[in-house]
């Protein structure tokens, strides 16, 4: 969290409230950076996989539960006006709206600050009326929210069925003023017959089975799977519906972590064991089919480009998966977690495996990493227990944090001469390495890099590396959350730094004579032996 809000001092103003120290960090150029932006416009579930992250975005909210109703109302609305776009609706703020969100003026706040298209609308409007609130209603109309005019009259029929005269009055007026019946009566009844004319009983039948929403472009979204005809596990998404393609898988559609579902609609989700997609299918959004426990089969159509994040993740069944040549992007965690996940291929194109891509995936034994792969990124392959062969492209420049962690069955590593540096904790506790081939061109080792690799033997470092970070010992105490005498006490014992290759026992490492190498493992006590240039 810090370290996030040190670096943003344009946020830390406006969340103090300060406006006249805000306006002279803006006067000086200052914007909110990157990380801040993405953490306040994007679900914070994406964001699960980095640590500063997630520390900054409860401390964001925390901030936030502090705040008394008219600080909170002028933070939200500077923060919105330096994103310029809506910040996203996370369900972390519920808890704080629930008391607050009915005061008018938070209510207008939040609807011009927030994308609200995910809040829940029925809800709030049944709040509204149940105060008896007109002044909310207004506010609601303002932003679109009656732009229905089915929504609209069930409205009116609540208010009137419940009592709630001031909030029926003003409906009522609305709908005098605003709607013209003729017309919308005439609407309803051509959309019907275009359903029917398409395919009758199509849309009638489909929205048994499926949630589903007209995109801009006039194409289907699949936003849900209700249930499978007859029972099934075995699912197939129509191409079409009422006439028009289906062309997008949306967020959450199978996952049985969506909101707002039964239980019986988890479980059934759960126990899905095969998805079939058409081959019209062009997107397939985050989370589409995470925690489908019993999921073992799906095909990626041929005109998909990006693997969006989590899609899979923790789909704990599938064994295998093919992606299409058109895949370009693979998102954070993609496959985390599928623990039984043996087979998969990368296609040619795809510059970038993201945080936390394979993650977790327990019995993936072996990938090939196309030449078109240039970054690594933080815990992309950790706990990958069955991974025993791996190649490095030659574009990586980088070995990102954690990158192999916990990889229990490599043996074997070779990095290319393009990589630079290899970040802190790359190939910790990879207990059954043996060797790693460092290439000549790379530069710096980071922490705990080979710590507790315990059978590995043969490293040569490069004439090229000059730096190789050390931890000091107070800070592991620290890490593994020991009493702060025990930090104090390996202090007064003075006990020496650990090192990139800390708890390798039976590691001689290979110098070259006057290099820096072999100045840090004398320096360090850390075993070598020279070898002449």
């Amino acid at each position: 969290m810090l370290k996030l809000y040190q670096n943003d001092p344009l946020y830390s103003a406006i969340m103090a409230n300060d406006n006249e120290a805000a306006a002279g960090l803006k006067k000086k150029g200052e914007v909110l950076s990157e990380h801040i932006r993405y953490m306040l416009t994007h679900p914070v579930g994406s964001l699960a996989v980095s640590n500063d992250y997630s520390y900054a975005w409860f401390g964001h909210i925390e901030a936030i539960q502090k705040m008394n109703d008219k600080k909170l109302i002028s933070v939200l609305r500077n923060l919105s006006f330096e994103l310029g776009e809506p910040m996203y609706c996370s369900g972390s703020y519920n808890w704080e709206w629930s008391t607050k969100l009915y005061n008018p003026e938070m209510f207008s706040c939040v609807l011009d600050c927030f994308d609200c298209r995910k809040m829940s609308k029925k809800w709030v409007w049944k709040k509204i009326l149940d105060m008896d609130m007109p002044e909310l209603a207004a506010i609601a109309a303002e932003h679109g929210w009656l732009k229905m005019p089915k929504k609209r009259d069930e409205l009116i029929k609540y208010a009137s069925d419940n009592g709630k005269t001031e909030c029926l009055a003003w409906l009522l007026d609305f709908k005098n003023r605003r709607c013209n019946l003729a017309e919308e009566r005439e609407k309803a009844e051509k959309r019907i017959l275009r359903e029917l004319n398409a395919n009758p009983d199509s849309v009638t039948e489909m929205k048994k089975l499926w949630g589903f929403q007209t995109r801009e472009d006039g194409t289907i979204i699949i936003t849900s799977c209700k249930k499978a005809a007859g029972g099934k596990r075995e699912i197939s998404v129509p191409e079409k519906i009422g006439g028009k393609t289906v062309a997008a898988i949306g967020a959450y559609a199978f996952s049985p972590f969506a909101s707002r579902i039964s239980a019986e609609g988890k479980n059934f989700r759960r126990e899905i064991s095969r998805i079939t997609l058409p081959e019209t299918i062009r997107i397939i959004e985050e989370n589409a089919f995470a925690y489908c426990e019993g999921l073992e089969g799906v095909n990626i159509p041929g005109g998909i480009e990006k693997i969006s994040q989590r899609v899979f993740s923790s789909c704990t069944s599938l064994k295998k998966i093919t992606l299409p040549d058109s895949v370009r992007v693979i998102e954070n965690s993609a496959f985390s977690y599928c623990k039984k996940l043996e087979e998969i291929n990368i296609p040619d194109g795809v510059e970038e495996i993201a945080d936390g891509t394979f993650s977790g995936c327990l019995s993936l034994k072996e990938i090939h990493l196309p030449d078109s792969v240039l970054i690594l990124g933080a815990y992309s392959f950790r706990y990958c227990k069955a991974l025993e062969k791996i190649n490095i492209p030659q574009g990586i420049v980088l070995i990102e944090n954690y990158a192999f962690s916990e990889c229990m069955s490599l043996k074997y590593i070779s990095l290319p001469s393009g990589v630079k540096t290899i970040k802190r904790n790359a190939f910790e506790n990879c207990r059954n390495l043996k060797t790693a081939v460092l290439s000549e061109g790379l530069e710096e080792i980071g922490y705990c890099v080979f710590m507790h690799c315990k059978e590995l033997e043969k490293l040569c470092l490069p004439v090229s590396v000059r730096k190789i970070s050390n931890l000091s010992a107070k800070s592991i105490y620290a890490g593994n959350r020991l009493s702060a005498a025990a930090a104090s006490d390996c202090v007064i014992k003075k006990e020496p730094p650990v090192t990139p290759f800390n708890n390798c026992p039976r590691l001689t490492i290979t110098v070259y004579k006057g290099s820096y190498a072999e100045k840090y493992c004398k320096r360090n006590n850390v075993p070598y032996v020279v070898e002449e240039k």
